[in-house]
Parts: C-alpha cells; structure tokens; sequence
C-alpha cells in the first residue's frame, strides 16, 4: 500500500464526512464509499473508468 497525504483542512473535512456518513440509517457502507470518491478515493477496479473520464 502506498501513502497518499492531504492538506489538513482536506483529511479533518474527510474524517468529519467519514464519520456522518458512518451514521446514514438505511445504508452506511455506501454513503462511506461516496464520501471516499468524493475524496479522490477509489477503489482499483474503477481505475479505467476514471482514467478515461479524466481524458
């Protein structure tokens, strides 16, 4: 695994949605990987999806 670093304000802001997301009533685990993406954060097997988006 390799590091990625964010500004502070970038990982406080992505702690505080992680954790509010952690919380959604009907479905955490999808509002948690929304916040992620809306992070940058993907998962591997979205890679060429994103990589052609990006072009």
């Amino acid at each position: 695994m390799q590091n990625h670093y964010l500004p502070d304000t970038a990982w406080f802001e992505l702690a505080a949605n992680l954790a509010s997301a952690a919380t959604h009533p009907i479905d955490p685990e999808t509002a948690i990987k929304e916040a992620l993406a809306s992070a940058g954060i993907m998962p591997e097997m979205c890679r060429e999806d994103c990589e052609v988006l990006a072009a």
